[in-house]
């Protein structure tokens, strides 16, 4: 059965005569939902990924800032293994750059779209981290640029969860540190 074909059952209109505008609407839509959609104006397959500002990112986002200010290029991998943490495994923390709180980076500091173990973290991280900011908890990601936003926003409180307790984590010493004042 040609793609063309499977539009039409799903796509309430024929794709032949509808509006570019009308098949971006229900293709946004239908972009979310498992497996994704196919576009009723090219037939190609259009899927939106989830992700969701959780308790691991922001405790990343909090061992960046203790270590590091804006502006500085952080090694990531290296960091976690210095803290002696792994609460975050591969390059997942790459995710906090859909957020803009702590972005992928090359060598040379310029932003990537690239997974990559350098990070920066921007000033709106900062704000984040002393929970002077709120930030939207859910975005959705095609080809990576954040397609759409949940409408609810989240501070680091709320996403670290019931589990971790920010005074703590903010305050923390971490074995590089003592053996850095010592």
């Amino acid at each position: 059965m040609p793609k063309t074909d499977k539009v039409s059952e799903v796509f309430p209109h024929n794709h032949d005569t509808t509006p570019i505008s009308v098949g971006r609407v229900w293709l946004d839509h239908y972009a979310r939902q498992r497996g994704g959609a196919i576009c009723p104006c090219c037939d190609r397959t259009k899927k939106h990924t989830e992700f969701k500002l959780n308790s691991q990112l922001a405790r990343l986002l909090i061992l960046c800032y203790r270590c590091y200010r804006p502006g500085h290029i952080v090694n990531v991998k290296e960091l976690l293994a210095a803290a002696q943490r792994d609460f975050i495994k591969g390059r997942e923390w790459n995710k906090l750059g859909y957020w803009e709180l702590l972005i992928p980076v090359d060598a040379s500091g310029a932003p990537t779209t690239k997974p990559t173990d350098l990070g920066m973290l921007t000033d709106r991280g900062q704000q984040f981290v002393y929970n002077n900011l709120h930030v939207v908890k859910t975005v959705w990601v095609h080809d990576h640029a954040v397609a759409s936003t949940s409408s609810t926003v989240v501070n680091i409180q709320k996403a670290l969860g019931k589990r971790q307790d920010y005074n703590v984590l903010i305050n923390e010493m971490y074995p590089f540190q003592e053996q850095a004042h010592a």
